[in-house]
């Protein structure tokens, strides 16, 4: 028998715990089947005695990792995974253990905000619990957390339009292991996707007068705080549009208005400590100065895409090296299954006497339009503030989520009348998309071999027709009792078309520490990578400080200098260093350069320091110190922490100027002999601090610039959102309880009234 992974029984008794625990709580019911989805989808990982969800494997394509890591079992198409996602979340996880906020990050671009990133999610509640969790347990809790919280969502926004229980648990499963949300599982986007259907819940509850606007102000704030903020401002915008279709009863469209939007500005409120600085930090990024748009795609690229609603992997599979369609394969995926597609294009005609599900039909519209920028959606987003500059290929999720919510309905239908003609037309439907795939696609499947999986899921498509036709001859009760076995249907196609998305790493090869690491470890000054060797982010992982990053939030200021050294300027993705005479790379502390095993010096005065089979570094004799005067001597470093120095000065010397090559940010703040004094922009990019003579101590310290007023305006939002219930307790402190102070208003309100 196989060895498994030992979390797998943690993961289980996860799950099934839930329902006798809570067993008087409907979504109890949608936590175990998401839970029981999320075990399967992370089954690659649970089949190894250690093995956790990562692609970065994918490393071992270049150096030093090649020899140690087998790239063909991680998927590159997930290398931001690799190269950004969990370097980040090391370092922060390194950081809180440490008892440090993770203000600022060293170890790329020459230092740059961490807090503000945009996507290190340094608040976000799961990223805090994978903080204090072991490594192994975190790395699979969270992407598992993602599913269950995610498809519970989804389970109770069913059961609130009024749907069964087996029903809804179609929608526990199918939204979470549909396309994006699977997609991008491993990603932050994975933390505001989860949040998605509990927002469009509490615009329900709200809507129907069954709630107020504190959930939607918590489930706002979260997703805002989810390292993802794209995904909040998207989901805003559903989420108004399903409210405008749904329509609310006469005399109450004022105040529901009124308590949506105060909803969304309160969880703006709560989010304000990490929202503000983000949005200073954006504001002299690339990504905001430097504005890039795509052409939309033609119709011919669209049909392509859409191929991907019937066939999972139709254009391939980037995870097994196959991929062959337009953009990439996690970006483009959309596949809900084949019985909840089914279901869901059947339950269209009933969908029009149901105002809430023609609400949530006209958002799935919106959304396909918006997602594959058909003419006049795209336009009308461009235009539109923040929004205009979202990446609105995201906006699939909504599509995905009014898919399940449809096929939910469709499963009713089903259940409580015989297969019928809608469901006849769906079938058809999909038949033809299928049909059309095939006579398009055969050629290039046969050419790279996918026929065979291409005829496995059409062969998957004909076994659900033929257990949803089959419910003709049984009769209601029993086809109420199968409800389950749809979800378990859909489920088992969901976790296989997306398994390659959570391919499985042992542990203990988690970014390994090869011999050049290890030299680097312990040696002083920056480095850079040669090509495609060490590529950037790594060094978070090991506590080594690299010019170069791999972030889509870049200061422009470093980039204009970095501009220089690679030759180019590009504000989004990473590009190597061409220019190896720049002056550049001396004032910025560049020693070391790490090439391929056997690569020979790019300049005759390097020198070799290390001459391993995994990789070369070169030493580079030109490099000033990291701390410096402004002469080029050295300082004296007596204290080292990301976003903290603590720097000697003689007290005999003359007053001169300290130099500090990182980056400069208006969060920097410094101390002479515990005086502050100025942080002035030496040399356009790093920090200087001009020392007066007889100083003895100088002080670097990084806050992200407006954290403090962020600080003030979350405080503000928690009293707002907590206001009763503090008021409930300082009534009891003063002897009060909060009945009798209700009953007293009550009467002083009565006999007010008789006095009139």
């Amino acid at each position: 028998m196989p060895a498994v992974n030992p979390l797998l029984l943690l993961l289980l008794v996860l799950a099934l715990g839930a329902p006798p625990l809570l067993r008087r709580r409907d979504g109890a019911w949608g936590w175990l089947a998401a839970g029981l989805a999320g075990i399967a989808l992370l089954a690659p990982a649970l089949t190894l005695p250690d093995g956790v969800p990562s692609p970065a494997a994918s490393l071992g394509a270049s150096a030093p990792w090649q020899g140690v890591l087998d790239p063909a079992s991680g998927n590159e198409n997930l290398r931001d995974v690799t190269h950004q996602i969990e370097p980040w979340l090391l370092f922060q996880r390194r950081e809180w253990r440490h008892g440090r906020f993770p203000f600022w990050n060293p170890h790329q671009f020459a230092g740059a905000p961490y807090w503000s990133n945009g996507q290190g999610a340094p608040l976000f509640p799961l990223h805090l619990l994978f903080a204090v969790l072991p490594l192994r347990l975190g790395l699979l809790l969270l992407p598992w957390l993602r599913v269950a919280i995610g498809g519970s969502g989804a389970y109770l926004l069913a059961r609130a339009l009024g749907t069964r229980r087996g029903a809804a648990a179609l929608a526990a499963v199918v939204f979470p292991l549909s396309g994006m949300p699977a997609g991008f599982l491993l990603f932050p986007m994975g933390n505001a996707l989860m949040l998605v259907p509990w927002a469009l819940l509490a615009t329900e509850r709200l809507a129907a007068r069954h709630g107020g606007w504190r959930p939607l102000a918590v489930v706002a704030g979260l997703m805002l705080l989810s390292g993802h903020p794209e995904t909040a401002v998207f989901t805003g915008l559903l989420a108004t549009l399903y409210l405008l279709g749904r329509r609310v009863e006469p005399g109450q469209a004022a105040r529901t208005w009124a308590e949506f939007l105060g909803g969304w500005a309160a969880g703006a409120l709560l989010a304000a400590v990490a929202i503000l600085p983000l949005f200073l930090t954006l504001r002299e990024s690339g990504k905001w100065l430097v504005r890039l748009s795509s052409p939309p795609p033609g119709f011919g690229t669209l049909l392509l895409l859409w191929s991907r609603f019937v066939l999972p992997d139709g254009l391939g599979d980037a995870g097994m090296g196959t991929w062959w369609g337009p953009y990439n394969d996690i970006a483009t995926g959309v596949y809900v299954g084949a019985i909840p597609l089914l279901l869901a294009l059947a339950a269209l005609p009933v969908a029009r006497r149901d105002r809430r599900l023609r609400a949530f039909a006209l958002v799935g519209l919106a959304a396909l339009a918006g997602a594959y920028h058909l003419p006049g959606a795209r336009q009308l987003l461009l235009a539109l503030p923040l929004i205009g500059r979202g990446i609105h290929h995201y906006l699939k999720f909504g599509v995905e989520l009014v898919l399940a919510l449809l096929a939910v309905r469709g499963a009713t239908e089903w259940a409580e009348r015989r297969p019928g003609r809608s469901l006849g037309i769906a079938t058809a439907t999909v038949g033809l998309a299928l049909a059309a795939s095939w006579l398009a696609f055969g050629r290039e499947w046969t050419q790279r071999g996918l026929v065979r999986s291409q005829l496995a899921w059409t062969v998957a498509f004909g076994l659900g027709v033929a257990l949803l036709f089959a419910g003709r001859w049984l009769e209601r009760a029993q086809r109420r009792r199968l409800l389950p076995l749809l979800a378990l249907f859909a489920a088992i196609d969901l976790a296989f078309a997306h398994a390659p998305i959570a391919p499985a790493l042992p542990a203990h090869a988690l970014y390994p520490e090869t011999p050049a690491v290890a030299f680097l470890a312990g040696q002083e000054g920056r480095l850079v990578g040669a090509g495609s060797a060490f590529h950037p982010n790594a060094a978070m992982v090991y506590g080594l400080a690299d010019l170069r990053g791999d972030d889509p939030v870049k200061l422009r200021r470093f980039e204009r200098v970095y501009a220089e050294l690679a030759g180019a300027d590009d504000p989004v993705y990473h590009l190597p260093v061409r220019d190896w005479d720049s002056p550049w790379l001396d004032r910025l502390g560049i020693r070391w350069v790490v090439a391929e095993p056997g690569a020979a010096a790019l300049r005759p005065e390097w020198r070799l320091a290390f001459d391993g089979e995994d990789a070369r570094v070169w030493e580079r004799p030109g490099a000033l110190p990291l701390v410096r005067w402004e002469d080029g001597e050295a300082a004296e470093v007596r204290q080292r922490e990301p976003g903290h120095w603590e720097i000697g000065a003689a007290a005999s010397a003359p007053a001169r100027r300290l130099v500090v090559a990182e980056c400069w940010d208006r969060g920097w703040r410094a101390r002479v002999d515990g005086r502050e004094v100025p942080v002035e922009r030496e040399g356009e990019l790093l920090l200087g601090v001009d020392v007066p003579a007889g100083a003895g101590r100088v002080e670097l310290r990084y806050r992200p610039h407006g954290i403090g007023a962020g600080l003030a305006l979350s405080a503000a939002g928690l009293l707002l959102l907590l206001g009763p219930w503090l008021c409930g307790i300082a009534a009891r402190i003063g002897g009060v309880s909060p009945a009798a102070e209700r009953s007293a208003r009550v009467g002083r309100t009565k006999t007010g009234r008789r006095g009139e």
